[in-house]
């Protein structure tokens, strides 16, 4: 989320009045502070508060990542690439809902990939960044590589997109827009309800032909194909049904 809008978000939920919003958007322009930062040094709020503030907005959990232990079949079941792609850190997993930490919260596009190209129910928790990031980084790496890959085929998907009309300036969500043209000409030309159903639909074909080096498993933990949550579901088995708003996704 931009720094005005998180502002703003902080107006609408009574911890800021407007004044005091714009200055602390002025003390984030003029000394490169972070929103959390120059409302915390403004006396505005503490840190447990502004990230409190943040998970009751979006009516999900505050989750302090310093106490958990977050079990390896849990981490495969987010590739290497997608984890460092989105900023998400998987927690847990309770029947086909996975509960991930994102880097920004607010994100709406990523918690989406993440729902699709995962075919399981997305729930967005809230955690300090810095804490979101360092886990990523321990478990995921931090190798930009898959990264170059990833701008180089989100190009050529651009120009299939370009047709459509429904390409993101940014070429953010390019490759979910991808699956989803596929999802729309399939149901279209009456070949099944368009509904994804599963790492061998058209649409998941779709993701993974333009996110290849997304979809491997971190190299420190193992082949996902194997990996199955406490709950017994493969990491790329399950529907792909919507996810809360609530949550921030």
């Amino acid at each position: 989320m931009k720094d005005k809008q998180l502002a703003e978000f902080f107006v609408e939920h009574g911890v800021l009045q407007p004044s005091q919003a714009e200055d602390v958007l002025d003390e984030v322009e003029l000394n490169g502070k972070t929103i959390a930062q120059a409302m915390i040094d403004g006396g505005f709020i503490d840190e447990h508060g502004f990230y409190q503030t943040i998970a009751n907005g979006l009516s999900t959990d505050l989750i302090d990542l310093t106490t958990r232990d977050i079990r390896p079949e849990i981490l495969r079941l987010i590739p290497s690439g997608l984890a460092r792609l989105h900023g998400a850190l998987p927690i847990e997993l309770s029947g086909t809902t996975l509960r991930i930490a994102l880097v920004d919260p607010f994100d709406l596009h990523a918690a989406e990939d993440l729902r699709f190209a995962l075919g399981k129910d997305i729930l967005v928790g809230v955690s300090p960044p810095d804490q979101i990031e360092a886990l990523i980084k321990q478990h995921y790496g931090s190798d930009t590589t898959s990264m170059e890959e990833v701008l180089k085929h989100l190009g050529q998907a651009g120009e299939l997109l370009s047709a459509s009309g429904r390409l993101e300036g940014d070429g953010r969500g390019t490759a979910l827009e991808t699956a989803r043209v596929v999802q729309r000409n399939r149901a279209a030309h009456g070949a099944g309800s368009g509904v994804c159903l599963g790492s061998s639909c058209p649409a998941h074909v779709a993701y993974r032909a333009w996110f290849p080096e997304l979809c491997a498993a971190p190299s420190n933990l193992g082949a996902s194909g194997a990996g199955t949550s406490d709950s017994g579901y493969a990491s790329t088995s399950g529907r792909g049904a919507g996810m809360p708003r609530a949550a921030g996704g």
